[in-house]
């Protein structure tokens, strides 16, 4: 499960053609921005994770830009996770799951002589924890603040360079 974070200025009104001239203060603006907003929205989501065990929260990670599909004059970003269980989490799950066979040492919160516990299928009834979704909305405004702030320091930039 990934979410992605993209800006992509390239298509506004006469902004390519006004960015052309100054594209790597605009790319080095837009980095910073990317790059404190993937912060901001992982910190938010790891605050949301319920934690059992503390792997869900531990295997979020970012894939900073700048990324190869890219587009103009923007920047794809990807944060996520490749637990299986990772989905289960956030959207919930309801159904037959199976259980591997394993070694059990810790029964009933008491340390116990190891034994295997047999393969096995159990119902779950997971409801969904929407931690992912919560923390990309609280991060909405700081991100968007983010992206502003990079596009007005480079007009300013411009501005003052003449």
């Amino acid at each position: 499960m990934s979410l992605n974070i993209q800006i992509d200025v390239s298509e506004l009104a006469g902004g390519a053609a006004a960015f052309r001239s100054y594209p790597e203060r605009l790319q080095t603006h837009l980095l910073e921005a990317m790059t404190g907003s993937m912060h901001e929205v992982t910190k938010e989501q790891k605050d949301r994770i319920p934690v059992v065990t503390g792997t869900l929260r531990r295997e979020w990670n970012e894939k900073l830009p700048p990324d190869a599909n890219s587009s103009g004059l923007g920047y794809t970003g990807t944060i996520g996770t490749n637990l299986a269980y990772a989905a289960a989490v956030e959207f919930g799950f309801q159904g037959i799951e199976t259980v591997r066979a394993h070694i059990r040492s810790i029964a009933f919160g008491r340390t116990v002589t190891p034994f295997t516990v047999p393969a096995h299928t159990r119902v779950a009834n997971q409801p969904a924890r929407h931690y992912a979704a919560d923390g990309l909305n609280a991060a909405r405004d700081t991100v968007e603040a983010l992206h502003r702030k990079a596009i007005t320091d480079t007009f300013e930039e411009m501005k003052n360079a003449r």
